[in-house]
């Protein structure tokens, strides 16, 4: 646990900062969507695994709900408490590694009308999935990409001739993610019938030139010998594209799956 949950505690400020720049249509379109399909109303007990900083949260709280926000990360969870107390809404926060987590645990009871997981690795596989919906007694939901573009991050890494190192062919790839169509098959092997729509989510990030080359070396070649000459190449990159004030816009446009189904 530790190892993952390190990763995630090193994203955490980045995570915030997000949170701090408020609702976008796309979560504004999540929420109907919740909404009209009864997911959600005041009062229902409702269970955010993979919280992180507790945007969705503070959102449901706001309209009522009974939240449990649950994540692996201590800082997520820091964030977390901080954001629902500027809200003076009362919830209940839990660290654990939902691969690991007992579901007869207090936290979890009573069960809950609607348990999610949104953009989170957390909820992958077979057994986080029947976690998810012994968990519930109404509705489940998991989001996930199907596709993505970071438009500048792309075009940085093309201008400086910057190219993922190659896998070593005695070391298997180890996928992190499980595709959301494989997400859905395991569902409907739990017993379930799950339905599954895809939707557009765009946004962008502005950062200065700093901000910027210090995420790309985070995000892409933090490991590398050459991390420092890498980092200066994207900086000398980025001020040929800054707008005047010294900052650029990190768009990304991705797809994503919203698979839901009741337990």
């Amino acid at each position: 646990m530790n190892e993952k949950a390190g990763q995630w505690d090193r994203a955490a400020a980045e995570f915030q900062r997000t949170f701090e720049l408020g609702i976008n249509p796309y979560i504004r379109a999540c929420l109907a969507f919740w909404e009209e399909k009864g997911m959600i109303f005041p009062g229902c007990r409702v269970l955010d695994v993979g919280c992180g900083v507790g945007k969705y949260g503070t959102l449901l709280a706001a309209r009522g709900c009974d939240v449990t926000l649950t994540d692996i990360s201590e800082e997520m969870l820091s964030f977390a408490r901080k954001n629902m107390a500027a809200i003076s809404a009362p919830c209940r926060i839990f660290c654990c590694d939902f691969d690991e987590a007992d579901t007869e645990a207090e936290v979890f009871f009573p069960r809950f009308d609607f348990c999610f997981s949104t953009m989170s690795p957390a909820v992958h596989d077979q057994n986080t999935l029947r976690k998810l919906s012994t968990l519930s007694r109404g509705w489940c939901f998991v989001a996930g990409f199907v596709s993505s573009d970071a438009v500048l991050r792309r075009q940085i890494r093309e201008a400086i001739g910057f190219a993922e190192p190659a896998q070593k062919a005695e070391v298997p790839v180890r996928r992190e993610h499980t595709t959301m169509e494989e997400l859905k098959e395991t569902v409907k092997a739990l017993g379930f019938a799950p339905e599954m729509i895809t939707v557009p989510y765009d946004w962008a990030d502005r950062r200065t030139v700093k901000e910027q080359a210090a995420l790309m070396r985070e995000r892409y070649w933090k490991e590398l010998p050459e991390a420092d000459e890498w980092e200066q190449k994207a900086l000398a990159f980025l001020k040929t594209v800054a707008e005047a004030d010294g900052t650029v816009s990190d768009e990304v446009r991705t797809e994503v799956a919203w698979l839901s189904w009741r337990v």
